[in-house]
């Protein structure tokens, strides 16, 4: 898990994806009216025959619920509407949908869920698991640790989301920051964390819901955290909300290990 071939090149800054790059990131379909089908969320494949997500991504619009359909997954691909890409894509449908049972719409905590999918998917270069922060990377202080965050979303923080896989780097921020900062949310920190650039202080928001906070350990990536939440979207001295993943490893596996 976790390997892709560029691994250990100097990060520098936002850029375009190409193939390969990250090839766990998956684009999540809802169908809307007709045939038609929109990108609602990024997620990231962790086994054969699962995507994880934020819950917020499969919440109905009562809030409470589930979306009244199942949703469908694109995987191997940069660009969404790219025919260069045909060869390399995979789509599958969704089997079942495992949203965390504690997941708050309100404050966004136990914003985690797991995507089953209809079949498992081959693995090639192009679509491969990340690694879950398993053992001691678990433990491991990410304080101002440089992250990427990948997914689909907006690439000038405003209007229809983009075709293309996004980009972009973070600083891990410390806990204490993180609730002095959003003293007026409810945060928990054992199950949220913050990430944002220290810069200029602001979260990227480019990227819907269910992206993913990724840094490499050894020689594979890890998927930290989930797009969450966030205030007032690129505002300077607020990071972006992220799930904490390691909090919620236990759930995750005894999804994974009951398949």
């Amino acid at each position: 898990c976790g390997h892709v071939e560029w691994a250990g090149s100097i990060i520098v800054g936002p850029k375009s994806p190409q193939p390969g790059d990250w090839p766990w990131m998956a684009a999540i379909f809802m169908q809307e009216s007709g045939n038609e089908k929109k990108v609602i969320c990024g997620g990231a494949l962790i086994s054969p025959k699962h995507i994880l997500t934020a819950a917020v991504c499969v919440t109905g619009r009562r809030r409470t619920t589930q979306p009244a359909g199942l949703p469908s997954v694109r995987l191997g691909v940069v660009d969404l509407h790219s025919t260069g890409d045909d060869t390399r894509a995979i789509n599958v449908d969704v089997k079942a949908i495992h949203r965390h049972p504690n997941f708050n719409v309100r404050t966004y905590n136990n914003d985690v869920a797991l995507l089953e999918l209809s079949k498992e998917v081959p693995f090639s270069e192009f679509v491969r698991p990340v690694c879950l922060p398993l053992g001691e990377i678990s433990m491991k202080n990410l304080t101002a640790r440089r992250a990427s965050v990948v997914g689909w979303g907006h690439p000038t923080n405003v209007g229809k989301n983009s075709d293309r896989l996004l980009e972009d780097y973070v600083d891990i921020w410390a806990e204490t920051e993180c609730l002095e900062v959003y003293r007026r949310f409810p945060l928990d920190n054992e199950t949220q964390m913050c990430a944002g650039d220290y810069r200029t202080g602001a979260d990227p928001c480019r990227v819907t819901a269910g992206a993913s906070l990724l840094s490499f350990f050894g020689d594979r990536f890890y998927v930290l955290g989930l797009a969450s939440a966030g205030y007032r979207c690129g505002t300077p001295g607020y990071p972006g909300i992220y799930t904490r993943i390691s909090s919620h490893l236990d759930w995750i596996q005894g999804i994974l290990n009951s398949r």
